[in-house]
Formats: structure tokens, C-alpha cells, sequence
């Protein structure tokens, strides 16, 4: 499975060498002169792969980063850069980029470069999916059936947890049967395999 990648560069010449050279590899790629473009044209929340340069007119590469971050984006950045100090080449990783290559580079180095980051944006975005998931389930729970995840969580049978809430046995099993449906499981072990998210979800 692969995703996008983005190019962005002022470099018009390497716009069109590398974006030459992914493009006989076999990847998607999308070229873009400057940040202000990328931006107003790609979806961010949609996994990818930038190939970013750090030095460019307007925005540059690290504030583009930066911009990214505060976006929560699925994007996952791989700079190409001709020109990176040691102290950007920390700030860069710092700020979460999965690479730093430096021009020229490599063809094999970078397609198994941007091939990782595929890799890695897919994941992210996945999880990141799962987590939207699981909340908007949480959050269509009634009061009630909040308060027998913990107790179903616990092991504790229908009989005792209708005890310990002081409500009828048969009342219990129908808020079990709508919590189970609306959690998308089938047993209370099940349930608890995502116990301490949900849990933290319920208290926040």
C-alpha cells in the first residue's frame, strides 16, 4: 500500500530530476514550487510523504514543519537539502522528521527512503483513525452504560453489578447488549483490550 508524495522545492531543476526519477519507480508524486502552494492545495489529515527542501523564499521547510505539527497533520516529512547545518539537522529531528538526506542524493537511498516513510504515514494516520473511532464511540454512550464499563471490565457478572447499582438483573443485560453494540465488541474481554483508553476517555 502506498500514499502520495509531495514534493517541494523552489529548485525548478530538482523538481523535475526527482519528481523524474520517483515517477519511473513507480510512485505518486506532486510537485510544488513553495510552501504557501502546498498548503493551500493538499489535504492534510490524508497520509503522505513530503520531500521537502529546508531553504526556500516565503515559507521554508522547518516552519513548514512546524506548521504541520500544529496542524496535527498525517504527513510525514523527509527533507532534501543541499545545504543543513548541524544544528537545523537536530531542530529538524526534534520537530519529528523521519529524514535528512542532502543534495545530490542517492536514487536507491532516497526511494528506500520515502518508501519507509510511506510505510510510517500509513500507520500513523491508521492509528490516528482508530483513536477518532473508538472516541465517537465512547461518546455515543448513555450515563448508565458508562458507568458499567469499569464494572464489565472487571470480570463482574450481570447478577452483581446489577446488585452493586441497585437496578434490575434484566435492566443490566439490556444496557451490556446496547454497550457491546455501540463498543463494535462481542464480550467484556474484548471490551477491555482497549480498557485503559476507553477508561481515560470516560474520565476526561
Amino acid at each position: 500500500m502506498s500514499c502520495p508524495v509531495y514534493l517541494v522545492d523552489d529548485d525548478m531543476a530538482i523538481l523535475d530530476s526527482v519528481s523524474w526519477l520517483l515517477e519511473g519507480e513507480g510512485f505518486d508524486v506532486q510537485c510544488f514550487h513553495c510552501a504557501e502552494s502546498f498548503l493551500a492545495e493538499v489535504v492534510l489529515s490524508q497520509p503522505g510523504v513530503i520531500l521537502l527542501d529546508i531553504n526556500m523564499p516565503g515559507i521554508d521547510g522547518l516552519e513548514l514543519q512546524k506548521k504541520l505539527a500544529e496542524r496535527d497533520s498525517s504527513l510525514v516529512i523527509v527533507f532534501l537539502t543541499g545545504h543543513a547545518s548541524v544544528e537545523i539537522t537536530k531542530l529538524a529531528f526534534k520537530r519529528g522528521a523521519n529524514d535528512l538526506l542532502q543534495k545530490p542524493v542517492n536514487g536507491e537511498e532516497l526511494c528506500q527512503a520515502i518508501a519507509h516513510a510511506q510505510d510510517l504515514a500509513i500507520s500513523l494516520s491508521s492509528s490516528k483513525q482508530a483513536n477518532a473511532d473508538l472516541e465517537a464511540r465512547v461518546a455515543s454512550l448513555t450515563d448508565r452504560e458508562r458507568e458499567l464499563v469499569p464494572l464489565i471490565m472487571q470480570g463482574k457478572a450481570n447478577k452483581v453489578i446489577a446488585d452493586e447499582l441497585c437496578i434490575a438483573l434484566r435492566t443490566v443485560e439490556i444496557h451490556r447488549h446496547n454497550l457491546f453494540k455501540k463498543m463494535g465488541v462481542a464480550s467484556g474481554i474484548q471490551l477491555a483490550f482497549d480498557g485503559q483508553r476507553i477508561l481515560a476517555l470516560l474520565s476526561g
